[in-house]
């Protein structure tokens, strides 16, 4: 597993109505994805310190299938294992990972540094597409959409 994560610019948060008192952490990845192994796959993760003191923090990519981890790696931020987020601030981290799995769990872990605890994480399940065996599946699988999209037109030309 390879993952490229930059830190493009920080910015101030207000973090009182946030859960966790030592971080927190999101991402752009839906709960689905569907994932071809060995593919670039671009999140973005954001990581909070709510608290009134500056932490730092570990991100660590487990990748798992019907509970028995497949591989568990810390991904670097700016070539480090640990980073620094400041007091009541909010850091945005982009990058892409390249998995040799697909059919798995990626869960990314956020460890705070002085307790050693996982603090919070977020969770997708890579599904590698499945090909479509001829053009009656193809058909049936795209014209309920298509009828759905054109009777949501004509219907928002009604509200109009």
């Amino acid at each position: 597993m390879t993952l490229s994560l930059t830190v493009p610019q920080e910015s101030t948060l207000v973090a009182a109505a946030l859960s966790s008192a030592k971080g927190d952490l999101f991402w752009d990845m839906f709960p689905y994805v569907y994932y071809i192994p060995g593919s670039e796959m671009f999140c973005r993760i954001f990581v909070v310190n709510p608290g009134d003191e500056d932490r730092e923090y570990l991100l660590m990519a487990r990748v798992s299938s019907s509970e028995a981890v497949i591989s568990e790696d810390a991904l670097k931020v700016n070539g480090n294992a640990w980073f620094p987020v400041d007091a009541e601030e909010k850091i945005s981290l982009q990058g892409c990972l390249v998995l040799e799995e697909s059919d798995v769990t990626l869960d990314i872990l956020l460890y705070e540094k002085e307790s050693g605890e996982v603090v919070d994480q977020v969770t997708t399940h890579l599904v590698e597409p499945k090909p479509i065996a001829d053009a009656n599946q193809l058909l049936a699988a795209v014209v309920p959409m298509l009828l759905l999209g054109s009777l949501g037109s004509m219907a928002g030309g009604v509200i109009d």
